[in-house]
């Protein structure tokens, strides 16, 4: 949360492009933005999680479950769902369109 008031202090409010918010698996908190040259970076602290070397590896079983990746937090924005990251010798694709849910954009009533 420091860095989200951090990053709105010095005027890059705009670039935060999905959160804060909380991931389901994990528990830990995240916000995504779009660095100055548009590349999207998330923030993201270690995840809650004590265990030892010796435990079983946790299976979660996501049947039926509709926000898989967040647990708290209002949709990404709409470039979120639309922009990626040049990569050399890699083709840009488009998302399939109607995905799992809508966009900030879609769920505020401004699209």
């Amino acid at each position: 949360m420091k860095a989200c008031d951090v990053a709105g202090s010095l005027g890059f409010g705009d670039n935060v492009e999905f959160g804060p918010g909380r991931h389901s698996l994990g528990h830990s908190y995240y916000v995504y933005l779009l660095d100055p040259d548009g590349h999207r970076i998330e923030l993201l602290p270690p995840p809650i999680y004590c265990g030892d070397a010796q435990d079983e590896p946790i299976v979660h079983d996501l049947t039926g479950i509709s926000r898989v990746t967040e647990s708290w937090g209002l949709p990404p924005r709409l470039t979120w769902l639309t922009n990626a990251s040049p990569f050399h010798g890699v083709e840009r694709t488009s998302p399939t369109p109607g995905g799992p849910e809508p966009s900030l954009e879609a769920y505020l009533g401004m699209s």
